[in-house]
């Protein structure tokens, strides 16, 4: 299922607000292919009012960096990609900007960073080691590396990482 069918904002306009109502309408992105057809129901909803001042009360299934009560084209249509985006480059982006807390990053920040997924930090610095070929194929198995030590002494400063909430960690090369 598309995150465009499950996001939706309510409608209305700060004349009514301001005039003590809530009137207004649940509107649904998926309904509009962009952000022009959406804006364009919306004036058409709110057509009582000569020039409406939309204002989007609540949303639902939009992530809260992406969510204000008064946003532009803009703003909507960078929603509109978001919400299209498939759930792995969503997942990435979103990790990457929880990871760096840069709200302006692109998707293609993200990727240019991105050096992999594990379960734990020991994990990763294993695999890391493993592909930069400093552990030999042929390491007595009775010989311990603790991976753990190795990720806390030396490799998190070279990454930025974020959890998912399924508890896989996202890794980003620190520019």
């Amino acid at each position: 299922m598309s995150h465009k069918t499950e996001a939706a904002l309510y409608v209305g306009t700060y004349s009514k607000y301001n005039n003590g109502s809530i009137a207004g309408q649940w509107v649904k992105l998926s309904d509009y292919s962009d952000a022009a057809e959406f804006l364009e129901y919306c004036k058409e909803l709110h057509k009582d009012e000569e020039d409406p001042e939309l204002m989007y009360q609540d949303c639902e299934g939009i992530p809260d960096r992406f969510y204000s009560e008064c946003m532009s084209e803009e703003e909507l249509q960078e929603l509109y990609d978001f919400l299209d985006m498939d759930d792995d480059d969503r997942d990435m982006l979103e990790m990457y900007i929880e990871a760096t807390g840069d709200s302006s990053a692109t998707l293609r920040d993200a990727q240019d960073a991105f050096h992999g997924t594990a379960d734990s930090e020991a994990e990763f610095a294993e695999r890391i080691a493993e592909e930069c070929g400093e552990i030999p194929r042929d390491l007595p198995r009775w010989i311990v590396v603790d991976w753990e030590a190795s990720w806390n002494c030396n490799l998190r400063h070279d990454y930025n990482t974020a959890t998912h909430d399924n508890g896989t960690i996202y890794f980003f090369l620190n520019h």
